[in-house]
């Protein structure tokens, strides 16, 4: 579930936005964000591999990011997240998209 393999089929089909919706709305547990890329025409392409160095956080604790989450809801996502990666015996690609 949410594996690499899995995600590369997903793209074979065309179909990485019904990857990214399904794992916000399920495991991800971001409805909210899910609903939000809805709004608008998206271009989903992937999977990609990229280098970490060229991703910008947008979230988290500090007050000076985009999307501010408390101590708490920061520790929840880790947990979450470091969950996901134990029970799928390694990383799921990670989840992005371009406005």
């Amino acid at each position: 579930m949410f594996s690499v393999k899995e995600t590369r089929e997903y793209a074979r089909r065309g179909a990485i936005e019904e990857w990214f919706q399904t794992f916000l709305t399920t495991v991800g547990d971001n409805p909210a964000l899910s609903e939000g890329l809805k709004l608008q025409k998206r271009y989903w392409v992937g999977p990609v591999l990229i280098d970490v160095s060229q991703l910008h956080r947008c979230c988290g604790r500090e007050p000076e990011t985009e999307f501010v989450d408390s101590a708490e809801a920061g520790e929840r996502h880790i947990e979450r997240f470091r969950k996901l990666i134990t029970d799928a015996q390694g990383p799921a690609p990670l989840p992005g998209f371009l406005g």
